[in-house]
């Protein structure tokens, strides 16, 4: 008995004197689309220990010109509340990368095939072994919101889509005003009342589909767009792991 007693309080001294928070386990994937682009990723395992048998994933879609970390802390709350979380690196922003493969001299067809992007970010988690997932949800900003709309125009399995400063075209990445496809799947669309390209769309979608939107009170010059919104409004994160959860 005595023994026991000496490695627990070992142990105790080592975790600092109380049990420490499991983080959720991260990795770096490269996932490869069919069309030969390799996506830099991370990947966000559900904070469990235990197999998973009927997981639940999000997949993280940033801005035009952004990356991966653009997301803040919201990856590492989904986790935390059992989602499986892939952030997406869109093709054309990786570094270092060829000057001919990068977003800046991509095309209308370029563009809209970077739909495919989100394909390939499913298709590797279906291949998950601990965590075997089958249920999958969106989010996106700015031009990673209207790449979300159109991958769920055409994929049934994506369920559901929160989506930041999506707009009628980026890039000439349109979103079609009534939204057909998406029919009565979960969708929530955000931005900012000073998002002079995203708020009156917005307004167009709600009167066309009758979608759940919400304009956001600006209260920054600066931080208006997408992503940025997030630092902006302490509370969006909230938000969308809450909206999540009641609608995925």
């Amino acid at each position: 008995m005595k023994i026991w007693t000496f490695i627990i309080f070992t142990l105790i001294l080592v975790s600092g004197g109380q049990a420490e928070e499991t983080l959720p386990k991260k990795w770096d994937p490269i996932i490869r689309t069919h069309d030969g682009h390799d996506l830099r990723c991370t990947y966000y395992q559900p904070a469990t220990d235990t197999i998973n048998i009927d997981a639940k994933a999000v997949i993280l879609v940033h801005m035009l010109g952004g990356d991966k970390e653009d997301w803040n802390t919201l990856p590492e709350k989904l986790s935390k509340e059992g989602l499986a979380v892939l952030v997406l690196e869109l093709r054309g922003h990786s570094k270092p990368i060829n000057k001919r493969d990068h977003w800046k001299y991509y095309e209308k067809k370029e563009f809209a095939s970077m739909v495919h992007d989100i394909t390939a970010a499913k298709e590797w988690l279906k291949k998950r072994k601990k965590v075997h997932i089958e249920k999958f949800a969106l989010c996106g900003a700015r031009f990673g919101a209207n790449l979300c709309l159109n991958a769920m125009k055409d994929d049934d399995e994506l369920l559901a889509a929160y989506c930041l400063s999506p707009a009628n075209s980026y890039r000439q990445l349109a979103v079609d005003y009534s939204l057909e496809g998406i029919k009565d799947r979960p969708l929530k669309l955000v931005c900012s009342s000073a998002d002079l390209i995203s708020a009156p769309s917005l307004e167009q979608f709600k009167k066309e589909a009758d979608v759940e939107t919400e304009i956001l009170k600006s209260t920054h010059a600066t931080q208006n767009q997408g992503t940025e919104l997030l630092r902006s409004h302490d509370d969006l994160e909230g938000k969308i792991v809450d909206w999540l959860k009641a609608n995925f």
